[in-house]
């Protein structure tokens, strides 16, 4: 069960990245109603790949008691998260000029909130992850 956490994390993990590099690499190749409409799904597929990590840790685990006291340094994990969200936040402000149409106050929120969201929840993800890659090492040294 250690093995199948692990792969399971690795595997949406990586699922999870290569959805918002897609919004990135829409962004950067200026195809911004392709960016516009991967938001989203993009937002909805880390939010699910954040379940599946933390459901892939309890099974690693093979139950409810996970030891959260590893004395982990998350630093590398903040050192990735702010570059990422200056290229969405960039990117998100360049689609919003070419994309963007007037709507309700409800379209104008979503819009300009969803992107900040997503990078919060994916780093979320990306702290799991790394929470889940030193727990598998705990778990199979003792």
């Amino acid at each position: 069960m250690l093995g199948l956490g692990l792969g399971v994390s690795i595997f949406i993990f990586i699922t999870a990245t290569i959805m918002l590099l897609g919004y990135i690499i829409a962004g950067i190749f200026k195809k911004y109603h392709f960016a516009n409409n991967i938001l989203p799904l993009a937002f909805l597929h880390i939010l699910f790949a954040l379940m599946i990590e933390s459901w892939a840790l309890i099974i690693m685990n093979g139950g409810f008691d996970i030891i959260l006291d590893l004395n982990i340094d998350y630093s590398i994990v903040l050192i990735l998260i702010i570059p990422i969200f200056i290229f969405v936040e960039i990117i998100n402000y360049q689609a919003k000029k070419v994309v963007y149409d007037s709507g309700s106050i409800i379209k104008k929120v979503y819009r300009y909130l969803l992107p900040t969201f997503m990078v919060i929840a994916y780093t979320i993800a990306l702290g799991v992850f790394y929470f889940s890659c030193h727990y598998f090492s705990f778990l199979s040294s003792i």
